[in-house]
């Protein structure tokens, strides 16, 4: 596997593990590796998770074929419920749960990981009856060898 898929890889199986017995607010019931809009996620696998690559920039180039390049990932969210208190609390649960578990451990334990930050979050406003959403943008750093592909 690529770095990138391993750091994509890492923080599906960080979100898969929210859970109220890992002492996180919210039980996930899915963790999709593509994007998937609200009606795409069904409302019985809710609260649903998708992780997506976003951007990939290269920032540095050294010498020595070191390559530091930071990975933009989309997270998106979908919680269901039939209040509209119920489901702010969830989105806003699920926000909170979500950062958690991507800042938990910063390099997601693979090789070559420097760091990561979140750029975004944001969530909407409610608009359809028993559907709430949230998205969140992170920014992975990592660096690889340009000649192996491997971590640096």
């Amino acid at each position: 596997m690529t770095i990138r898929r391993d750091i994509l890889t890492a923080i599906r199986d960080e979100l898969a593990d929210i859970s109220q017995a890992n002492g996180y607010l919210t039980d996930v019931a899915n963790v999709y590796t593509h994007a998937r809009t609200w009606n795409e996620a069904l409302m019985s696998n809710r609260p649903a998770l998708c992780v997506a690559f976003t951007d990939d920039n290269t920032t540095n180039n050294y010498p020595s074929s070191v390559v530091r390049s930071e990975m933009e990932i989309t997270i998106l969210g979908h919680v269901s419920s039939d209040s509209e208190d119920n489901r702010i609390t969830a989105v806003e649960n699920l926000v909170q749960d979500t950062r958690k578990a991507v800042m938990q451990d910063p390099t997601h334990n693979v090789a070559g990981c420097i760091t990561t930050r979140i750029v975004q979050t944001a969530t909407d406003l409610a608009d359809l009856a028993g559907q709430e959403s949230m998205v969140m943008v992170i920014a992975v750093a990592y660096e690889y060898n340009s000649t192996t592909g491997l971590a640096a």
